[in-house]
């Protein structure tokens, strides 16, 4: 071991994980080594549950980066409604459906280091259906729809022949997007504008032609 070693000293900055270490000098003990490590990212915890009528229950999660329509998290949520969800410090939008029930919160903050909750109680949706096809006319199987208002919506992938079905909140304007590369790609392609969808109920579309 060095015997001059003095001291060790971690310093944590927006730019990254700076670590002096000092006391190798042999006079007045100033640093005369600096390392720089590579930025680390922060992560924060969301704590949720979903509800029906104040009662627990299963249901699909999403979460949105804000304003971007990109999907950076799904899951499954069992019969006791509770879930968490570790992501890096940023603005979320959290999304919940069941069969023809949706939730939803916008600009969720999380913090890294700290602890967020969420309390997503589904609602009666509208419940559109349809058949997602190619420019060419023919069905596309395994995609997916995002009907955005604000917030965004996004369809199981689509069936064999096309299908498609999505809850969402009633009384808003949608736009219609697609990710032909994936759900986790950064570029959506617009399908359709201007969708108004009224009271909750069931919404058959019809065929929707990707561009």
């Amino acid at each position: 071991m060095l015997s001059r070693l003095k001291r060790l000293l971690f310093l944590f900055t927006a730019a990254g994980l700076v670590l002096f270490i000092s006391g190798f000098a042999y006079g007045n003990g100033t640093p005369d080594t600096l390392w720089q490590l590579p930025p680390i990212y922060t992560t924060g915890q969301v704590y949720g549950i979903v509800t029906v009528g104040g009662q627990p229950v299963g249901a699909t999660v999403r979460v949105f980066q804000t304003g971007s329509r990109r999907m950076v998290s799904e899951i499954n949520v069992n019969s006791n409604g509770f879930f968490n969800l570790t992501l890096k410090s940023g603005n979320y939008d959290i999304t919940a459906s069941a069969r023809e029930q949706i939730a939803g919160q916008s600009n969720l903050a999380v913090t890294g280091c700290k602890f967020t909750t969420v309390h997503l109680p589904l609602e009666d949706a509208a419940l559109v259906t349809g058949v997602l096809r190619d420019k060419d006319g023919r069905v596309v199987e395994n995609g997916r729809l995002v009907f955005a208002s604000g917030q965004s919506f996004v369809s199981e992938p689509t069936a064999a022949e096309g299908e498609f079905s999505v809850p969402i909140p009633p009384g808003r304007t949608y736009n219609v997007y697609t990710y032909p590369a994936g759900m986790g790609s950064s570029s959506s392609v617009i399908i359709t504008k201007d969708i108004y969808i009224g009271a909750p109920g069931w919404y058959e579309y019809g065929n929707i032609i990707m561009h």
